[in-house]
């Protein structure tokens, strides 16, 4: 975990930022910040140790663990849990099943306001039982619980076998100490400073305070389905066909699912299998598909052009076919990491659909074999406006409290501008343009774009814009 700079020299030396920029590839690279940090539950054995029984207790999901907070959910007289995690699910709901042979009492504690804070946070309660000797049991009221949680403000104490409380004292923030009667066993009380007498609380009833879903499944899965809300471009991507034609026409008049594959990926082939069985149905919701193989190009011993081609054959694939080169894998790439802010690699299988557009639009992504029923689905909605892309992209309902917003294309155009794909980031700067024409740092950009280009007077044209916008509002 990087620490903030404490002496000046630390920022001098940029050891700061290098910690900075360290800690950010981790996390664009899939990992957490601090590790795989698993929930844990200890049982105090009475002796001096703690044993553990995260598995036992049902704690050991294989949960990104972050904060933990108790609640007696369901006012049974035991604490439940609700946990968040850094993976999914981010909130989990453990309801305290355990057997209940015991006894408890719990107590909601009100403060004067004038003395002591109306939450009575900072107060100590005491509760001693018949048989208890000099045994005490002591909790005290805090404002928050652990990271990032806060746990119920009601004070809830088990108290085993015993069946009668002879004392409760009260420690009041302000240094009053007040000892309160008419408490029991199995039962709810507020303790209200200055009254000196237990009151008496009924929890609400509910027959379902938490909805029993079914148990979530922690293993992993080979395959997964990102609809994006806000569509991405795509660059051109140029391929050569099974008879070494160079095409570049992704996806100008219809949605295309360009899929990557090889032949050493039995997942691939299998997907491209189902892929032909489903022709009919797939052409018929106006969806094309190009397969690109990219066994040149794998670590893997790959297969030469023509055992590719004798592969395709043989599966009788009735749609577009070709290879992929290393230009079209680093474009993918980009822009597979541009959607996800990712430093992770495609896969295989790995299928992006893409919508017609000036650069064709990535709509939804699909890492491992494709869902076909998903992916007809799908393509209704390439076209959707952008509430309705909003609402298919997360997998719940909910309310928004804002309008869909357009990605920041500016670091993306960057990016290909970087791997020295000029004429690709010349079409991304003048797609930012077309919707923000006064946008002075794209027509600047653009401007640099098109001088590397040997388009002097172009790129003069988008330098004199940018100055001129700057100079119009006081720049």
């Amino acid at each position: 975990m990087s620490c903030a700079p404490i002496q000046q020299e630390d920022q001098d030396t940029g050891k700061y930022s290098h910690e900075n920029l360290t800690l950010e590839v981790l996390v664009r690279s899939g990992k957490s910040w601090s590790g795989h940090e698993a929930n844990c539950c200890f049982l105090n054995t009475g002796q001096g140790r703690f044993s553990d029984i995260s598995s036992t207790s049902g704690f050991d999901f294989l949960d990104d663990g972050r904060a933990i907070a108790t609640s007696d959910w369901d006012f049974d007289g035991d604490l439940d849990i609700w946990l968040t995690n850094r993976t999914g699910p981010t909130v989990r709901f453990l309801r305290n099943q355990m057997p209940k042979t015991n006894h408890f009492v719990s107590f909601q504690l009100n403060g004067d306001g004038s003395h002591t804070n109306r939450d009575a946070i900072g107060a100590r309660v005491e509760v001693v039982c018949a048989g208890d000797g000099d045994y005490k049991r002591i909790k005290t009221l805090r404002a928050g619980s652990g990271y990032l949680s806060q746990s119920t403000k009601l004070l809830s104490f088990g108290l085993g076998e015993a069946q009668q409380i002879e004392q409760v004292h009260v420690s009041w923030p302000g240094g009053e100490t007040e000892l309160f009667q008419g408490v029991a066993v199995d039962a709810f009380f507020i303790l209200r400073q200055g009254t000196g007498q237990a009151e008496r609380w009924t929890p609400p009833q509910s027959k379902r305070l938490v909805k029993q879903l079914e148990k979530v499944d922690n293993q992993s899965h080979d395959s997964s389905r990102t609809f994006l809300a806000v569509p991405h471009p795509v660059p051109t991507i140029a391929y050569r066909d099974l008879t070494g034609k160079l095409k570049t026409d992704i996806a100008a008049t219809r949605p295309v699912l360009l899929t990557l594959w090889a032949t050493w990926c039995g997942a691939c082939v299998k997907e491209l299998r189902e892929i032909a069985q489903q022709e009919e149905r797939l052409r018929a919701a106006g969806i094309e598909v190009i397969a690109l193989n990219v066994d040149s190009v794998s670590q893997h011993k790959g297969a030469t052009d023509q055992q590719v081609k004798d592969l395709l054959k043989k599966i009788d694939f009735p749609f577009t076919s070709g290879f992929a080169d290393q230009a079209v894998l680093e474009r993918l790439d980009h822009v597979y990491t541009g959607i996800f802010d990712t430093s992770e690699q495609l896969t295989l299988p790995g299928s992006f659909l893409i919508g017609p557009g000036p650069m064709g639009i990535a709509c939804a992504f699909y890492r491992g074999p494709v869902d076909l029923e998903q992916l007809l689905a799908d393509v209704r909605n390439v076209s959707a406006d952008p509430q309705i892309r909003r609402e298919v992209a997360v997998p719940f309902p909910g309310k928004w409290f804002s309008d869909p917003t357009t990605g920041d294309l500016t670091e993306f155009a960057a990016g290909f501008r970087n791997k020295g794909f000029l004429s690709d980031t010349e079409t991304l700067y003048r797609l930012i343009l077309s919707m923000n024409p006064n946008h002075a740092q794209t027509h600047q950009l653009l401007g640099e774009v098109l001088t590397e280009l040997g388009r002097d007077d172009e790129g003069n044209h988008h330098l004199q814009q940018a100055k001129e916008i700057t100079l119009q509002r006081g720049g």
